[in-house]
């Protein structure tokens, strides 16, 4: 008997990764995909609207509602990761059109809310960006909690490195209302993606040499992403957001556990960094405890279950 299938609502400030996040999604039989929603993060909010219209449409996914969301943090000037990604967002690919179709009239928050009220069966949240438009969510909807199985997050960081996340950075209120929402959040961090989640030089040239239209488009995106990493002397790029929708497809291939976890909301160098007391030190009770925090990931697994996304895909015309 096929496993069942998880209904989600994706929410994403599609930039390189994210496009790649979205491939794996859309590729995989274990998700309902019942909307996609936008956010400003990685790219100004047109940019990351266009770009996830025009991903989904390369996918042959129009079916999907896409709802506009959030310019902006809740506090504070956007500062986007234009270096990372390019001034687009996907690193000056360019479609032969940008497709307008699958765009939702509804405000990304209204969307989302529309599509829990619709539901029978509790909708997993998957936020690849900034948690702007989650959080909006939750503050407008408390009344729909009920209908959230959880949400899964592409953020939190040890803080013994001092490293803020990208996506708290922007909007670390966001995360705190995700925190103290009461619902289950499981956080993919950094460091899983930099030590058990990554793609070596030979795989992405694997990639290019797929041979669909998908796979040259994933390959040309990351070809110019630049956030690069060494492992044992040599250049991988780490998947953040693949993996976190990795982990929603195959929870198996990776571990975690549960912490109580904080993030500094502060006006200081600090804002963004999250804390998380790995070693018990605040003494918290396990009802107290707000994070899953996923710690470590099956790399060869979770490398073929991208590969074999990307293969799923036949060309479209």
């Amino acid at each position: 008997m096929s496993p069942k299938t998880i209904p989600v609502i994706i929410d994403c400030d599609t930039g390189i990764d994210d496009a790649n996040a979205l491939v794996i999604a859309c590729a995989s039989a274990r998700l309902d995909i019942r909307a996609v929603t936008t956010v400003a993060g990685n790219t100004v909010i047109e940019n990351s609207t266009r770009n996830t219209l025009n991903v989904l449409h390369l996918l042959g996914r129009d079916d999907i509602p896409v709802g506009r969301g959030a310019a902006g943090p809740i506090f504070g000037p956007l500062r986007a990761a234009a270096s990372t990604h390019g001034e687009d967002g996907l690193g000056g690919y360019r479609f032969e059109q940008d497709a307008t179709a699958a765009l939702s009239p509804l405000p990304a928050p209204e969307l989302i809310a529309r599509t829990l009220e619709a539901s029978c069966e509790p909708v997993t949240l998957i936020a690849l960006g900034p948690a702007t438009n989650v959080a909006a969510l939750l503050l407008q909807r408390p009344d729909l909690h009920a209908k959230i199985e959880k949400i899964v997050f592409m953020g939190t960081s040890d803080q013994r490195s001092l490293f803020r996340t990208f996506n708290i950075r922007v909007d670390p209120e966001a995360f705190r209302i995700c925190l103290e929402s009461g619902l289950p959040v499981y956080g993919v961090g950094r460091l899983l993606a930099l030590q058990h989640a990554y793609i070596t030089q030979d795989e992405l040239e694997e990639i290019g040499r797929i041979g669909n239209r998908v796979g040259d488009f994933i390959y040309q995106i990351l070809s110019a992403y630049t956030d690069y990493r060494l492992v044992d002397g040599k250049k991988v790029i780490a998947m953040f957001d693949e993996a976190t929708v990795a982990f929603a497809v195959e929870p198996g291939l990776f571990t975690y556990q549960k912490y109580f976890c904080e993030v500094d909301c502060g006006d200081s160098w600090r804002r963004g960094l999250t804390y998380i007391d790995f070693d018990g030190t605040l003494k918290k009770a396990e009802e107290e405890k707000n994070l899953y925090y996923v710690e470590t990931a099956d790399r060869e697994g979770f490398v073929k279950l991208m590969m074999d996304a990307i293969r799923s895909y036949a060309d479209l015309s």
